[in-house]
């Protein structure tokens, strides 16, 4: 009788798991995987390098040797002699790893475990310029400090083929974030910058992912100071400096970050390149950079939207020219604090879209030219909390204790939608000139603007609280609203408000109206948690 076929494959795994028991299946598929280890210029080096006693006296030899899925494990020292270069690549590397492989510092300890590249003599870039790492996808670089680092220039090789060698001073992932660098310390690199095809650069680095990593006075000759299209989660931004745009981050996306005390011509802080190229952070924290020209803080590239900040923090930037805090970018959540414009054009945002966001003590205005603003607070800014010009819509916005509080920059149209203007040494201005029209409807502000509908009023708002003073010297106060103000339910409802938010973060329309101003009123009995 013959076997029927469900018998014969319960036999057949019968077999394989017996096998396995015995140890005489096949092998697993990281078997025989080892960890190889460096020593530097250790006088007992010898294949397989699988300890620290016949450890590699070079990272690149283990590197070489390393198969697959290895780890190559580091002993503390300064690493700074050898190169090579990438395969059909012109820019001589320190270190070079060309396998899916991690190398790590022995105890994680990037303080004293350093991998060291050379400037070109003379300068920094050019040909006998040495970079500190490349890197390719699948790869792993944990706890080390990359210094010194540089690259070649278009000087050294043709401007349509340098590419990849003339970007990422200090570690170069290039085309991939499948690249891992972790705890490391990235400081004083250098690099020239791609600038005729990609039009990337990142001195210290250029792609990759970066996981608490430190980007310390590193400088470019084209864009990112520390970072070109990279993605960091948790790193910091410190120091470095750019030619051209983005001190700390040219493109890519940050969680976490704090991006302090760069700089560059443009976008001091952080910078977009294009809407298809943008750069966006998540809960971070941009501060004390600065811009000879636009965006001290942060600025999207080829006047379009291409930063776009998410629950961030951006607070004493400077620009010498427009928008200290920002300029053409997008903000929501965001608290735009005490930033300044020195030819006092756009000291907290200038060209960008706020939503949800707090405009407060910025000197040279609040905000500045097309602006889109929603749910916004603005408090305490020297000159005009929003100067505005045609085509700039304010919904649902409260300005109260500024020099000014909403003023049109030149001849325009200019919605005033569900607004708050009160407490502002002058709430709204057209400076007298005729084609200078603000027009508001279902909004609180005194006196009468000339010819408004009936829907407006001059009636104290009664917020919880007005503070004191006007301009830099105002004292915040609580700007939500009493129960029994005159505008609780008084606003014009729109279809944006359906799924909306306020400023706290509860639903925009509560109780069938909308209230003016940024916040909606809470009734006695009514809990919330508030942002």
């Amino acid at each position: 009788m013959r076997a029927k076929k469900s018998d014969l494959r319960k036999l057949h795994w019968l077999i394989l798991i017996l096998l396995f028991a015995a140890g005489l299946g096949p092998p697993p598929a990281n078997a025989g995987l080892t960890n190889r280890y460096v020593v530097k210029d250790n006088s007992g080096a010898a294949i397989p390098y699988d300890s620290l006693a016949n450890a590699a006296g070079d990272i690149q030899t283990a590197i070489s040797y390393a198969r697959a899925g290895e780890t190559v494990l580091v002993a503390a020292a300064t690493y700074d002699t050898g190169g090579v270069k990438y395969a059909g690549r012109y820019s001589t590397n320190r270190v070079c790893i060309s396998n899916t492989i991690t190398v790590r510092s022995l105890n994680n300890d990037p303080e004293h475990t350093i991998i060291k590249g050379a400037w070109h003599p003379g300068t920094t870039n050019g040909w006998l310029a040495v970079r500190c790492v490349y890197m390719v996808a699948g790869s792993s670089l944990v706890g080390f400090t990359l210094t010194n680092g540089a690259t070649i220039t278009t000087n050294d090789v043709d401007k349509n083929i340098v590419s990849q060698d003339a970007c990422g001073g200090g570690v170069c992932p290039w085309g991939t974030t499948a690249v891992t660098v972790s705890n490391c310390i990235i400081t004083g690199n250098s690099a020239f910058g791609d600038r005729a095809q990609s039009s990337k650069a990142g001195a210290g680095g250029c792609d990759g992912t970066y996981f608490n990593c430190a980007f310390i006075g590193n400088s470019v000759h084209a864009g990112g100071g520390g970072t070109d299209n990279a993605i960091l989660s948790n790193c910091t931004l410190v120091g470095n400096s750019a030619v051209s745009s983005g001190g700390g981050a040219m493109r890519g996306t940050l969680y976490g970050c704090l991006v302090a005390s760069n700089t560059a011509s443009t976008g001091g802080g952080l910078a977009g390149w294009s809407a298809a190229w943008p750069c966006k952070a998540y809960d971070c924290t941009i501060i004390t950079n600065r811009s000879a020209s636009h965006g001290g803080g942060a600025i999207g590239g080829n006047n379009q939207y291409s930063v776009f900040l998410y629950n961030c923090t951006v607070a004493f930037n400077t620009a010498g020219g427009v928008g200290g805090g920002t300029y053409v970018a997008c903000l929501l959540n965001c608290s735009v604090v005490s930033n300044r414009s020195v030819i006092n054009l756009g000291g907290g945002t200038s060209s960008s879209m706020l939503t949800n966001c707090i405009v407060a003590y910025n000197v040279g205005n609040g905000s500045r030219e097309s602006t889109k603003a929603r749910n916004t607070l603005f408090y305490g800014n020297h000159g005009s909390a929003a100067r505005v010009v045609n085509g700039d819509i304010l919904e649902n916005c409260a300005f109260v204790g500024n020099d000014y509080g909403i003023s049109v920059e030149a001849a325009a149209t200019v919605a005033v939608v569900n607004c708050i203007s009160y407490s502002n040494t002058v709430n709204w201005t057209t400076y007298s000139t005729a084609g200078r029209i603000l027009a508001f409807t279902n909004s609180c502000t005194f006196p009468v603007y000339p010819g408004w509908h009936s829907s407006n009023t001059t009636n104290n708002p009664l917020f919880v609280s007005f503070g004191s003073g006007r301009g830099l010297s105002h004292v915040a106060g609580n700007y939500r609203l009493e129960g029994h103000s005159p505008c609780v339910n008084s606003g014009m409802n729109d279809g944006w408000m359906a799924n909306g938010f306020d400023l706290d973060g509860q639903p925009r329309i509560r109780y069938g109206t909308v209230d003016m101003g940024a916040y909606e009123a809470v009734f006695n009995g009514t809990v919330y948690k508030l942002r």
